[in-house]
């Protein structure tokens, strides 16, 4: 519930700032694609447990859950890594 929930909240969000059909597209397009590895992810952990293969749901677990990491970082057209040196208030961004 909270995925379609959030997502729907994001799309009128972007909708209503930007008045951008094809960025509502977009966006979309990219919920679209993260869902689909977690429907995949759910479909076959209940059956990895029950057939006793706990350790192989749990690493397909941490897969997933990494895989569903990097897709939104690729999702969100960050290019590079920003690296962050200090500490706090003095913290600085490294180019």
């Amino acid at each position: 519930m909270s995925l379609p929930l959030a997502s729907i909240l994001a799309l009128a969000w972007l909708y209503l700032a930007a008045h951008d059909a094809v960025a509502v597209t977009g966006l979309s397009g990219a919920i679209l694609w993260i869902v689909v590895p977690s429907l995949v992810f759910f479909a076959a952990l209940p059956r990895l447990v029950r057939a006793g293969y706990v350790v192989v749901a749990r690493r397909l677990g941490a897969v997933a859950g990494e895989g569903l990491a990097h897709g939104a970082l690729a999702a969100s057209g960050e290019d590079r890594p920003v690296a962050v040196r200090g500490i706090g208030e003095r913290a600085e961004v490294v180019d």
